[in-house]
């Protein structure tokens, strides 16, 4: 299976450690934007994210779960799923589409 990250070993992942690398989540998995970030159009908004969710923003910036090119990239950069997600209560409400 795919490699497992909990929320605080994802929040670790902010930029800040030896690596340099830059993990987010959108539901259960987990993506590392470290290299995208430089050809992200708003990743000075992306970097508000950084080692963690990125739905809030998502849900201000709705094009994401509906365009193909953001759930092309979330297939690339997808790197594992978090162990201890619970989902949304209502997904569909919170503008859950991909």
């Amino acid at each position: 299976g795919e490699p497992l990250f909990t929320r605080a070993e994802v929040a670790a992942c902010d930029g800040s450690g030896p690596e340099g690398r830059i993990l987010v989540t959108y539901r259960d998995g987990v993506y590392d934007v470290t290299e995208y970030l430089r050809e992200h159009p708003g990743r000075h908004f992306l970097l508000n994210a950084v080692g963690g969710p990125v739905e809030p923003w998502w849900n201000y910036w709705m094009v994401h779960h509906i365009s193909p090119a953001v759930a092309a990239a979330l297939e690339r950069l997808r790197v594992g799923r978090l162990s201890d997600y619970k989902p949304l209560d209502d997904d569909e409400r919170s503008g859950g589409g991909l």
